[in-house]
């Protein structure tokens, strides 16, 4: 019997007989011989038989070991490493979401057929299955403590939790059934939806990410909330430690297009090189998305790159000591030099000295999003503070020539202006985005774009420093000798 032949009325017999047609076919896709691998038709037509099997599989089928066991086994050949090409070049990508969806139906049947069992559990090459009883504790899954027989879920990092009173009406125990996905990355589409984009920026955002990070989900019985009392977490290996900016989705399933991730109550609780933390407070199909942008090693741009990280770092140092250089010599002839444009001066030095000190320090740690964070927000300050004393300088020579008469001084209302109105920008900068944008890559290499530009404004600097101020030092000389 064909599975499309297959329907509510379908006897257990055809279904389990519809599942060992699918299990012929599915383990002939590891075969060296390319006329035997699967195609792009056939991927389609088996991930949809799959996902109405799914369906249509009774409780009493699902309790039968074997029978689960030669499912998931059909699940685990179709996302193979070897079937990797065919799912590259795969332009339904609907077929991917149909795979979530019967394993995810596979695991809410678990959640009731195994309530008699103390745990259930089915390992494969690329995907495990676990349903364990919870009256009161706290269920990880894959948990380290104990010994599997496929060696890379003993080798993963990567895990969920969650708590037996998870749920805001669980006062009874129950079951919960986790999945981890070995590898996803090549299969899932990697669309990402930000509350508000529309459907060309979200394809656009697919190129930017990646999978950095086995797929895994969680599951409860139907009748409980999916609306978690205490979030579950979810910690993520990385694949590639190169990448950055680490976001936590879930798979937002659609019901009139194609799935596709989502942050919509998930949350970053810590990340570094090798591995990121989530908490979200629902549950489904989750997994990590890493880096707007490629590792240098894989862009094609990496010599540019490379030179403006050499130039922003050797001249940024230059420029430093050329700031010390300044500061040493005002100071000696302060007595001489002292008036409202080089008090002007000094406080830019100043801000120039705190932006390049904390650039070096603090452009490359992000494996701490709150400390990158609070150091992209404090360079957008202190940058703002430069442009605007820059300002302040230029109103100050421009009162010098349209004023020939002495009026009084606006230096403390121009330094009051000039470090005030960046923190005002700030502040409401923060509030409105919600620090969302703050502390990516993107913000790094505008940083250090800016960083260049002022490397090039120092140049009027060393003017003033070595041609302004001894000049003026000359005329004090003159005044005085006139005097006498």
């Amino acid at each position: 019997m064909s599975v499309e032949a297959l329907d509510l009325n379908s006897s257990s017999e055809d279904i389990v007989t519809a599942i060992n047609d699918i299990a012929s076919v599915t383990s002939q896709t590891g075969i060296a011989n390319a006329s035997d691998k699967i195609t792009n038709g056939e991927l389609a037509i088996l991930t949809s038989s799959l996902k109405k099997i799914a369906t249509l599989l009774p409780s009493q089928l699902v309790s039968n070991d074997t029978v689960t066991d030669r499912f998931i086994g059909c699940v685990d050949n179709l996302i193979d490493d070897t079937n990797i090409d065919t799912w590259k070049s795969e332009t339904d990508s609907t077929s991917a979401e149909q795979i979530l969806s019967a394993i995810d139906s596979i695991a809410e049947a678990l959640t009731v057929t195994a309530e008699q069992d103390e745990k259930r559990l089915i390992t494969k090459k690329n995907i495990a299955i676990q349903a364990q009883l919870l009256s009161d504790g706290v269920m990880v899954f894959p948990d380290s403590v104990e010994s599997f027989d496929q060696d890379w879920i003993n080798q993963t990092k990567s895990s969920i939790r969650i708590q037996s009173q998870s749920s805001s009406n669980s006062t009874e125990a129950y079951v919960a059934t986790a999945v981890i996905y070995r590898n996803m990355s090549g299969i899932l589409p990697n669309t990402y939806s930000v509350t508000g984009e529309t459907i060309s920026e979200r394809k656009d955002t697919e190129k930017k990410v990646k999978i950095n990070g086995p797929v895994l989900a969680m599951t409860i019985p139907s009748h409980l909330s999916r609306s978690l009392d205490s979030p579950i977490t979810i910690t993520f290996e990385h694949y590639n430690n190169n990448l950055t900016a680490p976001i936590c989705v879930f798979w937002q399933y659609k019901s009139d297009s194609q799935g596709f991730w989502s942050d919509d109550g998930c949350r970053n609780k810590s990340t570094n090189t090798s591995s990121t933390v989530c908490e979200c407070d629902h549950l489904t199909n989750f997994a990590v998305l890493m880096s707007p942008f490629q590792p240098v090693d894989e862009v094609g741009s990496s010599s540019e790159t490379m030179v403006l990280h050499i130039v922003s770092i050797v001249g940024i140092s230059t420029s430093i000591l050329c700031l010390i250089a300044t500061f040493v010599i005002h100071f000696a002839l302060w007595k001489h030099l002292k008036s409202e444009r080089t008090t002007l001066l000094i406080h830019l030095c100043v801000a120039l000295f705190v932006a390049y000190i904390v650039f070096l320090a603090g452009i490359n740690r992000t494996e701490n999003k709150a400390a990158c964070t609070a150091i992209a927000a404090f360079l957008h300050y202190i940058y703002l503070v430069v442009f605007c004393i820059m300002l302040a300088e230029g109103i100050q020579i421009a009162m010098i020539v349209l004023y020939v008469f002495k009026t009084k001084s606006k230096l403390k209302l121009l330094l009051s202006i000039a470090w005030g109105v960046p923190a005002v920008i700030v502040g409401i900068s923060v509030l409105v985005t919600r620090l969302n944008g703050y502390g990516n890559e993107k913000l790094q290499v505008l940083f250090k774009i800016l960083t260049f530009f002022e490397l090039i404004l120092q140049v009027e600097k060393i003017n003033d420093l070595y041609i302004l101020s001894p000049l003026k030092t000359v005329h004090i000389v003159i005044y005085f000798y006139d005097q006498k």
